[in-house]
């Protein structure tokens, strides 16, 4: 069955000879003017990496970026590529902010540091002899 992927290609500058080099060259798809990018319908495109290196050859003036969304979260990459050279895939990081504890309550008294309190306060008032039966 294969594994399908979603592609957002944009060039800098932006220019139509790169939606013509996309068609003429992947003959096995269809790319479509999304105005500001060009995509083909989801598809299987294993081979996009060594495709595009190639057809960066046609059009070297281009700085060309591809963002790949694949079918399983968070299967996610960019590529750039120019002049028959490339970035390759390249993995976004992950990174968890801080979280914003000040929206949160301020924290209640900590039930240990309490019954300490209460141990430390009925031990004060043993007597030594009290303690010593108690083995304190």
């Amino acid at each position: 069955m294969g594994y399908l992927s979603r592609y957002h290609i944009t060039s800098e500058p932006n220019d139509p000879a790169l939606l013509e080099a996309l068609n003429s060259m992947c003959m096995h798809m269809t790319f479509y003017d999304g105005g500001d990018h060009y995509y083909p319908e989801r598809c299987k495109w294993y081979e996009y990496q060594e495709e595009l290196t190639e057809l960066s050859k046609q059009v070297p003036h281009l700085l060309i970026k591809v963002e790949r969304t694949g079918e399983e979260s968070p299967d996610v990459g960019r590529c750039w590529f120019r002049n028959g050279t490339t970035t390759g895939e390249i993995k976004p990081e992950m990174v968890w902010p801080d979280p914003p504890l000040h929206a949160l309550a301020s924290p209640g008294p900590d039930p240990r540091a309490e019954a300490e309190k209460l141990k430390a306060a009925a031990l004060a008032k043993l007597t030594d002899e009290e303690k010593a039966a108690l083995g304190l």
